[in-house]
């Protein structure tokens, strides 16, 4: 907010504010509408979720990143309603109760968004670049300290503050300019730390998958495609609060640096920032068929679609360890055809002739087959008994990685 117009009633409105805070009341208006109502159809499909999904919907954490950023637009949005509440005194003006509460609805909505964008940029990078899971009660533990942290942000300004904290500031209610640094620390600062490690975090992520692609392919087939995996969908939330949210947050830097924008920017602003709701709800919209599908399972699929990753994941694997051990075993063939070639060349008169094959049966285990002539010596008894060891010891590793992998998605 820029200086000139912070701490100033407006009574009465002017037009070009006025205009202003009608879109702005009418995106509020329609945010608020579909982000409770989505709110309130995912919290029903949370509860009764064993209709329609064959995993809980509530322990998921793509999920619940995405209800959680829903709660801050609805917060958010509920702010801008009480424009119409200024349209209808025909001023804006405090501080009062109206005032009080659209200062403390923007504060925690904004704040509390951005950094909920930045947790689903986190989460995504997580996801992509270490393919692991985290743990589910380190995941309940850090969103319930993202919303305390917000809240403590939110909370500890008006009660330290020995004068009014939220008066009439530009076209809305927010920090008075009499609190510089609270306005710089409790609310700046974290907006462009949302916004800039949101930026930074998916550029560097865009360079590794460029990376790993080039490379060869990822050892996670699910990432191999961006319509089924559930974290390539989530990009499209950060970068869409950072386009809504830019424009403000460079009016901001701007006022900061004494360069004030004219006081209509600020609706205009506003509006933006009224949409986060409604375009965070089209997104899930137009996203949820495959996050559903590779997240947690329509009811009767029997898996969902990270389960059908994991499977041909193993298949893969399992038939990769299978052609090794081919060659293995070829090679081990040939060693003992060479050692029965050369025997036979010295053999005499009455030598018996021992030729032995090792072959993979379909369960993995070694089998040996000798010529009717006689019968291995102690040698190729224990070179036997290596092979079986070789192999028991991989198919051990192959169980050993299957129990992990079953551990990412718990």
């Amino acid at each position: 907010m820029a200086s000139a117009y912070s701490n100033a009633s407006l009574d009465p409105l002017p037009d070009d504010i006025r205009n202003g805070m009608i879109a702005m009341g009418l995106f509020g208006l329609v945010s608020t509408i579909s982000t409770f109502t989505l709110m309130s159809f995912i919290t029903y499909r949370m509860i009764y979720w064993k209709r329609y999904y064959d995993q809980p919907i509530h322990k998921n954490q793509v999920f619940v990143l995405i209800y959680n950023l829903l709660l801050a637009d609805f917060q958010q949005a509920l702010s801008f309603l009480i424009s119409f509440h200024w349209l209808a005194q025909g001023k804006l003006v405090g501080p009062n109760t109206q005032c009080f509460a659209q200062g403390w609805l923007i504060q925690i909505g904004d704040m509390s968004s951005g950094l909920w964008v930045l947790s689903i940029a986190v989460h995504t990078f997580v996801s992509l670049v270490g393919q692991k899971q985290i743990r589910h009660r380190t995941f309940v533990a850090c969103v319930i300290s993202l919303w305390t942290f917000c809240l403590f942000l939110t909370a500890i300004g008006p009660l330290l503050s020995k004068d009014d904290f939220f008066v009439p500031a530009g076209a809305w209610c927010w920090i008075s300019d009499t609190h510089e640094s609270e306005r710089l620390y409790l609310h700046y600062l974290w907006i462009f730390i949302s916004q800039l490690g949101s930026l930074v975090i998916y550029i560097s992520l865009f360079f590794f998958l460029r990376g790993r692609l080039s490379n060869g392919p990822l050892s996670n087939p699910s990432l191999s495609s961006n319509s089924q995996d559930p974290t390539s969908n989530m990009v499209y939330y950060p970068f869409a609060y950072v386009a809504l949210t830019l424009p403000l947050a460079s009016a901001r830097v701007a006022s900061m640096a004494g360069r004030t924008p004219p006081l209509v920017f600020f609706p205009v602003a506003g509006s933006l920032m009224a949409c986060c709701g409604a375009i965070d709800v089209i997104l899930y919209i137009s996203t949820r068929k495959a996050l559903v599908k590779s997240s947690v399972g329509m009811i009767g699929s029997g898996y969902s679609e990270n389960t059908n990753a994991l499977r041909r994941f193993r298949t893969g694997e399992e038939e990769r360890q299978q052609r090794e051990r081919s060659i293995r075993m070829n090679r081990m063939e040939s060693d003992v055809g060479v050692a029965n070639s050369a025997s036979q060349g010295k053999k005499g008169f009455g030598d018996i002739v021992v030729s032995q094959t090792v072959v993979m049966s379909e369960e993995g285990s070694v089998e040996e087959g000798r010529s009717p002539g006689g019968a291995g010596g102690d040698g190729r008894s224990e070179r036997s008994d290596s092979l079986r060891s070789l192999v028991r010891r991989k198919d051990e590793e192959q169980e050993d990685f299957e129990r992990q992998q079953k551990s990412w998605l718990a």
